[in-house]
């Protein structure tokens, strides 16, 4: 792996770093009994090498295939990347890889030149991982390069936990990073509360938000911002022109974003003087980060976690309210999800796993409320990202 001029202010992580990521793939390869992984998850791609775009053929005509990934042998040290010659200049500036090999179509046929390359290499032969568990690749994509690798003698496995696994527990400089798109999302709250007034529309005040976020060196989400007000409020529902009023419930979920880094925080703000039963629903449903932030340290089981937290909520009266209560993984996300692969949900009374450090995922304590945070899962600690207690905010 190396750095070229030309991609030298575009590579957030030490070739070192990189290079590690790589190693400890092949490592999880070999306990796996997998040969050959090609990694076809934009995530995954980006998370080996660096290399970022805007269009994976996600949903293309039939005629333009995604065949893009990157090609990790558990014998080899650096990977080979093929990709659509559309991506030659951005592939320059985005990886670090100095093997980048270019489809010479972007029909299903170049397959066959795939095949071909990785034979000539000499990594076919044994057991082949397709990730079988994301978008990429679709059905009629990993039926044809199961039937072209089975044809060259080998064994197709689905592949996907391996990079989801690799990728859950974050480096020091990964961390920094997320630190940095949690700054980033905390402008976006703070551009909320300057503009928020009655009169503007969803829309409007979607638009200053993400304006202050990009301005703050913020990237596009993988999910769109979810922006809405009035009684019928939800998570997952997109800003739309209506106008607000006093006495509504706003409610924002975004996330900041660095070098594809997602950091998460959701509030509810009200627009007026808020019901002293609402205030206090909030109040008692944000007392739950500080359980989360004394016990959920590395070395300690999800399930005991789970019944500190059911505990707690038991104690303030509010467990029979829940909508849902949990958290999963952050990191590097692409559209159109940027939910990770590791989640605990505290009504599952005896789930596996434990929280280990450099772990980092968000926390969602709904109960009619709107509050979600990112924490870093650490030795002595799970450290929540927010200065502040989670509550609803009143803006006058």
């Amino acid at each position: 792996m190396k750095i070229t001029e030309l991609n030298q202010g575009h590579i957030p992580f030490s070739i070192a770093e990189y290079r590690d990521r790589v190693h400890r793939v092949r490592v999880a390869m070999s306990e796996e009994g997998i040969d050959l992984l090609f990694v076809m998850w934009p995530e995954g791609i980006c998370y080996l090498h660096g290399h970022q775009a805007n269009w994976y053929q996600g949903n293309s005509p039939e005629i333009w295939s995604a065949l893009s990934g990157t090609a990790v042998h558990v014998n080899h040290e650096l990977p080979i990347h093929f990709d659509i010659v559309d991506e030659q200049h951005l592939l320059q500036q985005s990886s670090v890889l100095q093997d980048i090999r270019i489809y010479p179509t972007l029909s299903i046929d170049s397959i066959s030149f795939l095949i071909d390359e990785l034979s000539a290499e000499g990594w076919l032969g044994g057991t082949v991982g397709l990730e079988l568990s994301h978008y990429r690749p679709n059905r009629l994509i990993s039926e044809s390069l199961e039937q072209a690798f089975v044809a060259k003698g080998n064994r197709v496995v689905n592949g996907s936990s391996i990079m989801r696994k690799v990728r859950r527990i974050k480096s020091p400089q990964e961390i920094a990073i997320i630190e940095q798109a949690y700054r980033i999302v905390e402008t976006g709250h703070q551009a909320l509360q300057n503009h928020l007034r009655p009169g503007i529309t969803e829309l409007d005040l979607a638009a200053e938000v993400n304006y202050a976020m990009m301005k703050a060196g913020g990237e596009q989400a993988a999910l769109m911002l979810s922006l809405q007000s009035g009684p019928l409020a939800s998570f997952h529902g997109l800003p739309s022109r209506r106008v607000i009023r006093k006495g509504d419930l706003v409610v924002m979920d975004p996330c900041g974003v660095v070098h594809r880094y997602h950091a998460n925080k959701a509030r509810a703000y009200y627009l007026g003087e808020p019901d002293e039963t609402l205030v206090s629903l909030y109040e008692a449903a944000g007392g739950a980060f500080e359980v989360l932030r004394k016990n959920a340290k590395a070395g300690v089981s999800v399930a005991e976690v789970n019944r500190m937290l059911r505990a707690y909520y038991e104690e303030r009266n509010i467990w029979s309210l829940r909508e849902w209560v949990g958290g999963y993984e952050l990191g590097i996300s692409f559209p159109p999800d940027w939910v990770g692969d590791f989640v605990f949900t505290v009504e599952e009374e005896a789930p596996e796993g434990f929280f280990e450090t450099g772990m980092v995922t968000n926390f969602e304590s709904i109960f009619g409320t709107f509050l979600i945070d990112t924490v870093v899962y650490e030795e002595t600690q799970a450290r929540v990202l927010s200065a502040e207690n989670p509550k609803l905010i009143v803006v006058e």
